[in-house]
């Protein structure tokens, strides 16, 4: 309402009303099925807001707030919903203006309550767990019922093998267990619980119970079946590990083996009793020693008392080659003294000393003699008197033989006994000729006339095979040869002559046209020989040749011209085409190409292309000459042509203009064949 006043002052007021509202569905006083999807509508409207923006509240006494939203454009409100609790609800529709005016509009609903059926849920025990037999098992469910209190609900716990063994009362908040004893088996087990109004609802599950010895009490992965000698311990099972407590851990009947209280090899002793391997029973204290690299008696020493060991501490054991591993001044690579003892354990006795044959000749310097480096040289046979140790050559008992010709081979049949060497003799007897110094056992043989080695053959074996060369080619006869030191007359080192008349003719010379076999080949004049000519191969034997070739002395086979050029060898014609064929009057063409081109250049050339210009009857003809003749076979008129390769017509010949006083053209014709090339 605006008012508007005289005085010098104006005002302005704006009234602001409530929103108008109304419920159309439900009807007042109505009722509905629990469950039912209720549709709640109503129309709101305002003067001062647009529809949209005022705030629709749908409020139940029961429920509380159900529903807060907005109207369409047009005012129209809308709620749905199936979840209102049984009971005598007053719906209430608030519409608040933006403003904060508000106003409200209820109605009376009735929601029947519908009977409904229990629940249940098996709490206990859990899907897949296992029951032993002869141990009780709790069983534990939660039910619940919309109507009826916890406590008056009815519960029972049956087995397919037992029956029902189980009837629980649940207390106020629907819990409900008993614990029992179940027989061995798979049984099914059904949970069911009943209301007042007799609805029952059921739960079901699988429970196995086994035999004590079926079940691992101690979680250890083994049962008594499987195993497990002591279902109480975790720590006993057919895998435990052995450790010292008395107690067999492992299940194998043996108890603590395979620790240090436990004599594991049998050998009577523990490692707690001083054992240092109980998995060897060859190993344990006062054990025998032997050669294995082991610590036998557990003293802290291995092979100790052994050949392997060193036990006199000189640095070397019996296997390395102590010859008397009690004694430290024995040992291998210990300096050899002259004591009668193998002081460098070499199984020889003052060996390098003057009591010793070092060289095995069966002497040593001095008595006496402990051994020989000779096994053949017995104690018995040893004597001294050696005056070189070194050189079993060298003795009391070496002979040496006389050298008369100096060429240091001494005469076998001129000798004498001495240690030393005498002036004139020499420690060989290989001279069988004393009086030359080239001839000597093993000299190698010479060419010199002398028997150089002693064999009883001068210069056998280096000679030189000579070979006979009468032509003087410096090339020899390979069938007349003689040994000799040096080349005789006429003769030549080396052989391959097979023509010793001939000073052109041998191995490897050059063969020239000259009807000799240079090269001793067995073929004279062959091909490319020197001053060979280059022949064309003519197979129409027309003189002229393809580009096909040979190098020769004189003609082979078809190879016979040296005029190149033949366009066409082979085949019809080919006998008359070669290059500058004369005219060919040849009613056939060339057998390769068709054409009567008989000079090979290329073009097909007729030989005459002259027209007679001379016809018999003719008065006055102021000239004539011969040529081709013809008349027409149709009309009789004179129609000379020029005829084509391999065809004939007639020619004129003698061809007469006649005289002054007769000027008549005679002439003579003659059937002829064109002729081209």
């Amino acid at each position: 309402m605006i008012g508007c006043g005289g005085s010098d002052k104006s005002s302005l007021n704006v009234n602001n009303d409530e929103p108008q509202l109304s419920i159309i569905t439900p009807a007042d006083e109505s009722s509905v099925d629990e469950y039912d999807l209720v549709e709640f509508r109503g129309m709101a409207t305002d003067l001062e807001d647009s529809e949209t923006a005022i705030q629709i509240t749908w409020e139940s006494g029961l429920d509380g707030v159900l529903n807060v939203d907005s109207p369409d454009a047009d005012g129209n409100v809308y709620f749905a919903t199936d979840t209102l609790t049984p009971g005598n609800h007053v719906i209430t529709l608030t519409a608040t203006d933006t403003q904060g005016l508000s106003g409200s509009v209820s109605m009376r609903l009735e929601v029947v309550d519908e009977l409904d059926e229990p629940t249940i849920e098996i709490r206990n025990p859990s899907e897949g767990e296992i029951g032993e037999e002869d141990v009780a098992t709790t069983f534990a469910v939660l039910v619940g019922d919309v109507q009826d209190a916890s406590q008056d609900l009815l519960v029972s716990l049956v087995s397919s093998i037992d029956g029902e063994f189980c009837v629980p009362a649940p207390d106020d908040i629907g819990f409900a267990a008993c614990e029992t004893v179940l027989d061995v088996g798979e049984h099914t087990l059904q949970f069911s619980v009943t209301d007042s109004h007799d609805f029952t609802a059921t739960a079901e599950m699988t429970y196995v119970v086994l035999p004590g010895s079926q079940v691992d009490n101690d979680s250890d992965g083994y049962t008594e079946e499987e195993g497990d000698c002591d279902d109480t311990q975790s720590t006993i099972s057919p895998e435990g590990v052995e450790t010292i407590n008395q107690l067999d851990d492992d299940c194998d009947g043996v108890i603590d083996e395979e620790t240090d209280a436990f004599d594991d090899d049998g050998d009577g002793f523990s490692e707690q009793e001083g054992d240092c391997d109980d998995a060897n029973d060859d190993v344990y204290p006062g054990g025998e020693e032997v050669v294995n690299g082991v610590d036998d008696d557990c003293n802290g020493v291995i092979d100790n008392n052994t050949i392997v060991f060193d036990d006199d501490g000189d640095g070397l054991s019996e296997e390395e080659g102590d010859c008397d591993d009690y004694e430290p001044a024995t040992y291998p690579g210990n300096t050899e003294i002259a004591d009668g003892v193998d002081n460098d354990c070499d199984t020889y006795i003052d060996e390098g000393t003057p009591f010793f044959d070092d060289d095995g000749d069966c002497y040593c310097e001095s008595l006496p003699c402990y051994g020989s480096a000779n096994a053949n040289c017995t104690l018995a046979q040893l004597t001294d008197g050696d005056c070189d140790d070194n050189d079993d050559i060298i003795s009391p008992d070496l002979v040496w033989y006389a050298d008369l010709d100096g060429d240091l081979r001494g005469n076998p049949n001129s000798s004498m006994a001495s240690c030393t060497q005498p002036v004139g003799y020499v420690s060989n007897a290989q001279d069988c000729n004393d009086s030359s110094a080239y001839a000597w056992t093993g000299n190698p043989e010479s060419c010199d006339g002398y028997d150089n080695d002693c064999d009883g053959t001068v210069d056998e074996g280096v000679t030189t095979t000579y070979y006979q060369d009468l032509d003087g080619d410096l090339y020899g006869s390979n069938t007349v040869t003689t040994e000799a030191c040096s080349p005789p007359l006429n003769y030549v080192s080396i052989a391959g002559d097979c023509n010793d008349s001939s000073a052109v003719a041998y191995t490897g010379a050059n063969e020239v046209c000259d009807g000799i076999d240079n090269d001793c080949d067995g073929d004279s004049d062959e091909q490319n020989a020197t001053g060979c000519l280059t022949y064309y191969q003519d197979i129409d034997d027309d003189g002229y040749g393809t580009s096909t070739s040979i190098c020769a002395c004189e003609p082979v086979g078809d190879f016979t011209t040296i005029n190149s050029g033949d366009c066409f060898d082979d085949g019809m014609n080919a006998n008359i085409t070669y290059p500058n064929a004369p005219y060919s009057t040849s009613t056939s063409p060339r057998g390769d190409d068709g054409t009567y081109d008989f000079n090979c250049d290329g073009v097909e050339t007729k030989g005459d292309t002259d027209l007679a210009d001379c016809y018999g009857g003719w008065y006055g003809a102021a000239n004539c000459s011969n040529g081709w003749y013809s008349r027409s076979s149709i009309t009789g008129l004179l129609n000379p042509t020029v005829p084509a390769c391999g065809d004939s017509d007639y020619k004129s010949y003698s061809c007469s203009t006649g005289s002054w006083s007769n000027p008549v053209c005679s002439f003579s014709r003659v059937q002829t064949m064109q002729q081209c090339r």
